[in-house]
């Protein structure tokens, strides 16, 4: 098999590979808590690692994460799956039709394009089947799909939210209730956080969390004292406001918000009230076509002359910003550096990377990186990269395997741990503007 920038199987070979291999004997007694012998020796218990370390002079067996995986030109010779190998079935829902066909279109050209690849040589001797389905945004058929997904047509694990955060948490409980694994590709941090009460749940989309303190720790460097938030009445609305004004808080930065309906068709009043606050930036949270709107009247009422004018991570994608023409301009937003692609060079450490899944995503499906497609993509990789590790689809079992891996993905490099279901900090954001044909960045 050759995967040419994420290794599905590779990478979890490469994974296992790093920590030699021991005896069971050795790995019980590891496990078992018994003092080890040598400085430096390593040992594994399941999806583990453990190495001999000197802790107040006393040597201990102590817990760590398997080495980083570089992402790397990965050829495995492989024998091609058997027309009757077993199958590993996964559950997979985005909504491709619906106001967010936008967004569930191209995660679904993710996730696809992960299993075809993964499918070159299989997982664990498995084909990857998929069970597809569309809720439209339409949380009761999300529910709906989900039992369906779990009841009728038996699949091992889901991954994919729907393209929703709410639809996401409304699956996040169903899974929890069946064991069953899920990875998630929406931002919401409700989703995967607490950890304790998400112990099979995660999610490759950084967090409203996270993008907050990205913009914050921006504004500050600007100088800005005061911002003034937008926000719709969804999950992800409310989640992304929340997430702002904590971390407006943390960074001493006045907050002023403002929420309203979704489906509103008209902001100016909403955004001329939170102009009388004279922010030093304005910032926009939502997933829906109130984001087209907003640039729409931010541009007609000229909010730029006197302040930033922002909007959530959603709409780092150069096709949304063009829907609007001129009124997008100067627009700032976070956003993965797969968004930049076009202004990289071939010195940066990821353009190899995401030069290659870009010209996969325009091999396969004539698109454009975005994203959408990225964090999809990621999402299934890591999955069936810690079903490998695992040799099992048990919730449980590739929840601890996720939780051991360091993975590079197209994104960024994520890092799980027992206490992060997301993996992925604000090193992996960076900030950029809409210069009218392309994003530039800033940070």
């Amino acid at each position: 098999m050759r995967i040419k920038y994420l290794s599905i199987v590779g990478i979890a070979m490469l994974a296992l590979s790093v920590i030699p291999a021991v005896s069971a004997t050795a790995a019980v007694t590891a496990k078992a808590g018994a003092a080890c012998k040598t400085a430096g020796a390593k040992a594994t218990v399941g999806t583990k690692a453990l190495q001999c370390k000197s802790v107040k002079g006393k040597l201990v067996w102590t817990a760590s994460a398997i080495a980083p995986v570089k992402p790397a030109v990965v050829d495995t010779a492989c024998k091609p799956l058997a027309a009757d190998a077993p199958v590993y079935k996964v559950g997979v829902q985005w909504s491709i039709t619906g106001a967010l066909a936008v967004y569930g279109i191209a995660e679904k050209q993710g996730t696809d394009l992960a299993i075809k690849q993964a499918n070159k040589c299989g997982i664990n001797g498995h084909r990857i089947e998929q069970v597809f389905y569309d809720p439209a945004g339409d949380a009761a058929k999300g529910v709906e799909y989900t039992n369906r997904l779990i009841q009728q047509d038996k699949v091992d694990f889901l991954v994919g939210g729907a393209t929703s955060s709410g639809i996401a948490l409304a699956i996040k409980a169903i899974t929890q209730a069946n064991d069953m694994f899920f990875m998630s590709a929406e931002a919401s941090a409700a989703i995967t956080d607490p950890v304790t009460a998400s112990p099979l749940t995660f999610s490759t989309t950084i967090s409203t969390d996270v993008v907050a303190v990205k913009m914050m720790t921006y504004l500050k460097s600007k100088g800005i004292k005061s911002i003034a938030v937008a926000n719709s009445s969804s999950v992800y609305g409310t989640s992304g406001a929340a997430s702002l004004k904590s971390a407006a808080a943390t960074y001493n930065i006045k907050y002023t918000a403002e929420q309203y309906d979704e489906a509103s068709t008209d902001l100016t009043s909403v955004l001329r009230k939170l102009a009388e606050e004279k922010p030093g930036a304005i910032i926009n949270w939502t997933s829906g076509t109130t984001g087209l709107v907003y640039f729409k009247n931010a541009s007609d009422l000229e909010l730029s002359k006197s302040m930033l004018v922002m909007s959530s991570f959603t709409y780092s994608n150069p096709a949304l910003m063009k829907q609007v023409g001129d009124a997008s301009k100067n627009v700032i937003v976070a956003g993965i550096k797969g968004t930049l692609l076009a202004s990289l060079t071939p010195s940066d450490p990821d353009y190899k990377n995401l030069k290659e899944f870009g010209d996969d995503l325009e091999t396969e499906f004539k698109v454009p990186i975005t994203i959408y497609a990225a964090q999809a993509y990621d999402a299934m990789a890591i999955t069936l990269a810690a079903i490998n590790v695992a040799k099992s689809t048990q919730g449980s079992k590739i929840a601890d395997a996720v939780e051991t891996l360091t993975f590079s993905g197209v994104q960024g490099t994520y890092r799980f741990s027992g206490a992060d279901h997301r993996g992925l900090g604000g090193k992996a954001l960076e900030m950029m503007q809409w210069d009218g044909t392309k994003f530039v960045r800033i940070s």
